[in-house]
């Protein structure tokens, strides 16, 4: 459908993150196989993995930067901010996860779910 012409889709089941924190750039180079080093406003697709070095997720992770009015689309923070978004039917085992990494490896970060603040919608398309 949409190779040949601009689809909406809504996405609003996907589970949708912040993780904060002084450790939250920290935390993300270890969770996140890309390189997530980039300047805040690009979002980057990449992979979770466990501690086996196994997959656990395919995800987004959006760069942040800090807002003069926070609000739930951009909630209040110190440091570095990523917004995580992941596909619906493993947010839940995600989110279990990365509170577990976050805790095992002392990460002075946490995870903030604001999947049932927020909806999303993805267009998609050709290029022209």
């Amino acid at each position: 459908m949409c190779r040949n012409a601009a689809a909406v889709f809504n996405m609003s089941y996907f589970g949708k993150f912040y993780l904060v924190g002084s450790d939250a750039k920290k935390a993300a180079n270890w969770l996140f196989t890309a390189n997530i080093d980039k300047k805040p406003g690009s979002t980057i697709y990449t992979c979770m993995l466990n501690k086996r070095g196994g997959t656990e997720s395919d995800l987004t992770v959006s760069v942040l930067a800090p807002e003069d009015s926070p609000s739930v689309l951009a909630p209040d923070f110190e440091g570095d901010v990523y917004y995580l978004a992941i596909g619906g039917a493993v947010a839940q085992h995600n989110w279990s996860h990365i509170n577990n990494v976050l805790q095992d490896k002392k990460f002075n970060s946490k995870l903030i779910d604001c999947s049932e603040d927020l909806g999303m919608i993805s267009i998609q398309g050709p290029a022209r």
